[in-house]
């Protein structure tokens, strides 16, 4: 059985020191069954759309920049 990992990085590596630069973080999950996450996640992003009426195209890949922390908080939560 093959374990598969999803990643993703958010932030800027710089030498600068200016604030906005000041981290850069990377997540991972981990998963047996690739087909049941891409599933769940994208139900998730297109229920919180319809709920929300959020102008976000559920074809593209939405970037975490252009979620509210609502809708953060909506997927964390609501598919576990």
């Amino acid at each position: 059985m093959h374990i598969i990992l999803y990643g993703d990085e958010s932030g800027t590596i710089t030498l600068s020191n200016a604030p906005q630069f000041k981290y850069f973080y990377i997540g991972m999950i981990s998963t047996h069954e690739k087909n049941k996450v891409k599933r769940v996640f994208r139900k998730a992003k297109l229920d919180y759309i319809k709920q929300n009426n959020v102008k976000l195209n559920i074809k593209d890949e939405i970037k975490g920049s252009e979620m509210s922390e609502g809708m953060k908080g909506y997927i964390k939560t609501t598919y576990r």
